[in-house]
């Protein structure tokens, strides 16, 4: 393939209504122009060059394996990178803003460049072939958006992962998906997610940046930034938040959130619960509508639940504060004192029972 330059014109697109360039609104959790990069980069350009209005328009550029060099507009122009970039055997590749390709579209354009001798080669030139389009306005931001999905959803169809209704499912570029995974209508997976073998992600399943094993089941839930261990099941409808750390052969049921905590193998909460800012043990079980307490107003604290314990239903563990090994928490419990290992702790006023009162109040 005949060697060239990218040069990449970045400017502000009126026709999107936006406050930000057309190259900075996002397909799938990533911008248009990453995608662009990441799609450049496979073809091995000697230098990539982007000129922008604004240098903070430059900021976060997604690493590729060719430097990427920003220049001002307000300081020089395509033309004069041309001359400053000259070479003999080089190409230069233009590219507006935004536009949707991939690296089958450059090899397009620099071999019929090639043959009809020319320096200058406008991506923008070659719309309507291959994947080529600009990117103007928001519906070819879903235009955009819809190429990016079909063609990330075949290539992990062909790759043994089922995905039940390609049309209805969002995954973005960067997702690993293991064989024999199950993907239901409705689940967005976008960002450095990496799902194993064997799993299903269920209906209306949201996840970004997501570590998940093999065999393990997540239905109807928000899964962010967290990791979960082979043969867990999630949900339907629990909220991992940043943090979370879900050993293997667990439960996080219905209606629970996990937020920065570690959950030991084998443990169990399966509905109800908000376990946050807490260790958890192996083999715990944690009771329906369980809260571990861990802000006072003013400080995030830690609750520990050691292995093996059992923590009853609607009890609350005033963090911080320390379950010891095998200890039972008794259901209804307001818990503010460590517990010892192997005790039972009950905190609850001792029921009394008013003979006639309901009758006499009718």
């Amino acid at each position: 393939m005949r060697e060239f330059y990218a040069i990449i014109d970045l400017h502000h697109e009126e026709s999107m209504l936006s406050n930000r360039p057309a190259s900075h609104h996002e397909i799938f959790g990533r911008r248009i122009i990453d995608h662009m990069l990441k799609a450049l980069a496979q073809a091995a350009p000697k230098g990539i060059i982007v000129l922008v209005e604004e240098a903070s328009f430059c900021h976060y550029l997604e690493d590729t394996a060719v430097p990427v060099v920003c220049r001002g507009r307000d300081r020089t122009s395509v033309h004069e990178i041309m001359q400053e970039y000259d070479d003999d055997d080089a190409a230069f590749l233009i590219l507006p803003g935004a536009v949707m390709f991939d690296v089958v579209d450059i090899m397009t354009a620099l071999r019929e460049a090639a043959q009809s001798g020319m320096k200058m080669i406008n991506i923008a030139d070659f719309e309507g072939t291959g994947n080529v389009f600009v990117i103007k306005n928001r519906v070819g931001l879903a235009r955009a958006a819809k190429i990016v999905q079909e063609r990330t959803n075949h290539g992990h169809m062909l790759g043994g992962v089922t995905i039940i209704d390609p049309q209805s499912t969002y995954i973005g570029p960067d997702v690993k998906i293991g064989m024999d995974t199950e993907v239901f209508p409705g689940v967005i997976i976008i960002g450095d997610t990496t799902i194993g073998k064997n799993c299903v992600i269920g209906q209306g399943s949201r996840l970004v940046d997501m570590k998940v094993g093999n065999n393990v089941e997540i239905w109807d839930s928000t899964c962010l930034q967290s990791e979960v261990g082979d043969g867990t099941a999630v949900g339907p409808y629990a909220y991992l938040r940043p943090g979370t750390v879900i050993g293997k052969n667990c439960k996080a049921g219905a209606f629970v959130e996990v937020k920065n905590a570690t959950i030991g193998d084998g443990s169990k909460a399966s509905h109800l619960s908000y376990l946050g800012d807490a260790t958890i043990g192996k083999d715990v079980n944690i009771g329906c509508g369980v809260i571990t307490v861990n802000y006072d107003g003013k400080n995030k604290s830690r609750t520990i639940v050691e292995d093996n314990a059992f923590v009853g239903s609607n009890a609350n563990l005033i963090a911080p504060v320390t379950v010891g090994e095998g200890a039972y928490v008794a259901a209804g419990s307001t818990i503010n004192k460590n517990v010892p290992p192997c005790d039972l702790a009950i905190a609850r006023e001792k029921q009394t029972n008013i003979e006639g009162w309901a009758k006499k109040r009718r």
